[in-house]
């Protein structure tokens, strides 16, 4: 019977990646990552890695970014050396 592989695990010794379709003979064991083709949990939702945000905080300067953190009560750290860290900090304080 074919199974779909919902996460990352080994199968007989060998490693098998999310969203592989593999062979199983008939009476062999199936691992808890695998689901029947037929099955409704055999599908897979594939999220992008990275997610376009367009709240405009790429655009911004440092100082910018600084005044908008003050404005929506987020503490930047002196630890938040990059816009990166500090676009991260502002992002997950809205969520």
């Amino acid at each position: 019977m074919r199974y779909l592989v919902l996460e990352d695990c080994l199968y007989n010794h060998v490693y098998t990646k999310k969203g592989t379709v593999v062979d199983v003979p008939d009476g062999g064991l199936v691992p808890h990552c695998f689901a029947p083709l037929d099955s409704p949990e055999a599908v897979i939702d594939e999220k992008p890695l990275i997610e376009k945000s367009h709240d405009g905080l790429e655009e911004m300067t440092r100082a910018q970014l600084i005044e908008t953190a003050n404005a929506e009560g987020v503490e930047i750290p002196y630890t938040a050396r990059t816009k990166g860290d500090m676009i991260n900090l502002i992002r997950r304080a809205r969520v």
